[in-house]
């Protein structure tokens, strides 16, 4: 993640007795360490790093981190504005952690620990989706000219129904900021959040927290996988991809389509029924025959991710359209927002 430092002022390492100074020099030793490793990208005042440089108080390795700094911190500065998210370290006050619009005001008391320091965990349900989100965060990285030195380092961990949230708790009571992006699981616009979702909905509008939880617009990842891509393995598999498919993703109506099951026509009207809300209805009369549309085949994200790891970012980002595939693009911002790293590893 980028991680944007206050100048915290005066520093005297010799001075044992001065419990800001030392937390504060062991807090700006973390980040450099972390920035040095790839575990996240940092970036400071000038003026702090050349203090920093001077201060008889770093190893070689993050001597040469601080050089490094100071050489890329043109570069990484105006980054936060091609972001979701980024962190602002704060040295005013002891206590403060709250989402501001785009980033994550933080103490630098709240990060004394190292093990804090390590890649963010990304929290998803099932186990190919996290690396689904990074290829899309990598192709961001293209979009935004940055792939050259920036890069996307997280920490996976998949749940699976219930497991997911018992998983978010335990990371939470870690104190480890945590991006979470959860499947909706819904049929019809006006229907409840699917079990898992639900679980969590005791956590969703908290400011004060060091947590992120992100629900898809969409019923789950299959329905924001480019079409581009599904065309693609569908041709590789010889997969019969029904028409009525393309039919509803240019009608609008991919969002809360279910991919591995389909949708009879009967079942999508007693939604709208149940919901006291005409959405399936809308769809034309040629195309609600039986079948609001028929299953695709079985296996299509992981077919996807097979594919997409075989080609590079760039052709990810070329086989993209920004208006078709907004929630997939919108979904790589945030997770290279928060698994951004420095790309140069400091030997």
């Amino acid at each position: 993640m980028l991680i944007k430092f206050d100048d915290p002022g005066e520093l005297n390492p010799n001075d044992k007795t001065n419990n800001c100074s030392v937390n504060t020099i062991r807090v700006l030793s973390n980040a450099i360490t972390a920035y040095a490793e790839g575990s996240h990208l940092v970036w400071m005042p000038l003026p702090l790093i050349k203090r920093l440089i001077e201060l008889d108080c770093f190893n070689s390795y993050q001597q040469r981190a601080l050089f490094q700094l100071q050489q890329y911190s043109r570069e990484a500065r105006n980054l936060s504005e091609e972001l979701k998210y980024y962190i602002h370290i704060t040295f005013d006050d002891e206590d403060v952690c709250v989402f501001a619009e785009n980033h994550l005001k933080l103490s630098y008391q709240l990060m004394l620990e190292s093990y804090l320091w390590q890649p963010l965990p990304l929290l998803v349900e099932n186990i190919d989706d996290a690396e689904l989100y990074e290829i899309s965060a990598k192709s961001i990285l293209v979009h935004i000219k940055s792939s050259n030195i920036y890069n996307i380092n997280l920490d996976h961990q998949n749940g699976g129904g219930t497991t997911t949230f018992d998983l978010f708790t335990r990371l939470i009571s870690k104190e480890k900021l945590t991006l979470c992006i959860l499947d909706n699981d819904k049929n019809h616009p006006d229907d409840k959040l699917g079990g898992t979702a639900d679980r969590f909905s005791d956590h969703f509008n908290s400011d004060n927290t060091k947590y992120l939880i992100k629900v898809l617009e969409s019923r789950e990842i299959e329905n924001i996988i480019p079409i581009s891509i599904i065309n693609e393995i569908a041709f590789k598999h010889h997969l019969n991809i029904p028409d009525k498919f393309y039919v509803l993703t240019r009608s609008g109506f991919r969002t809360y389509f279910d991919h591995k099951n389909g949708l009879y026509t009967e079942q999508a009207l007693k939604y709208d029924e149940d919901y006291n809300s005409i959405y399936w209805g809308r769809l034309p009369k040629a195309i609600k025959k039986t079948w609001i549309c028929e299953p695709l085949p079985a296996g299509i994200a992981k077919k996807a991710l097979d594919y997409m790891k075989k080609n590079t970012p760039h052709k990810m980002l070329e086989m993209t359209k920004p208006d078709e595939d907004k929630e997939w693009l919108d979904i790589g911002r945030l997770v290279a927002s928060w698994g951004l790293c420095n790309k140069r590893i400091v030997k």
